[in-house]
């Protein structure tokens, strides 16, 4: 009976321990390149020769995390001159979770507590334009 009862109070401890732990303050700015592939042009990624011609870029990136609630978060992307609303969450296990933005979503990954990855896919960045076409795109970042 007693092994019991200091099994229940462990375990209790080790979940109670769990629902505790809360996801990294990731509020601020975080700079890096791009490590693009990507085919044609479209609203990001502009001065394809032709549809189909298919490019690898590296440009400098940042990301402006304004707010966080728990999980949650939101801010923008710096890319090009141009400024894009993101949001974004943590997974259950507080390290990796996925995020959006205007024009395709995304992963990301905390790689110590001033790095995180984040990899990014649209199968079209501009619907307009018969030029644009898929991009993948990952970005190392160092928190400033």
């Amino acid at each position: 009976m007693k092994k019991k009862l200091v099994s229940a109070i462990f375990g209790s401890l080790i979940v109670s321990s769990v629902f505790a732990a809360s996801p990294p303050d990731i509020k601020g700015t975080w700079t890096g390149n791009t490590n693009n592939a990507l085919i044609g042009s479209g609203i990001y990624y502009p001065a394809a020769n032709s549809p189909e011609q298919i490019r690898f870029l590296q440009l400098p990136i940042t990301y402006n995390i304004t707010q966080q609630s728990g999980r949650n978060f939101s801010g923008e992307i710096l890319l090009g001159g141009q400024k894009y609303p993101l949001v974004g969450v943590f997974g259950a296990n507080l390290i990796s979770g996925v995020f959006a933005e205007k024009g395709g979503t995304g992963t990301f990954e905390m790689a110590g507590s001033n790095q995180i990855n984040f990899c990014w896919s649209s199968a079209s960045t501009d619907s307009g334009s018969k030029s644009a076409g898929a991009v993948v795109s990952c970005h190392e970042l160092a928190k400033k």
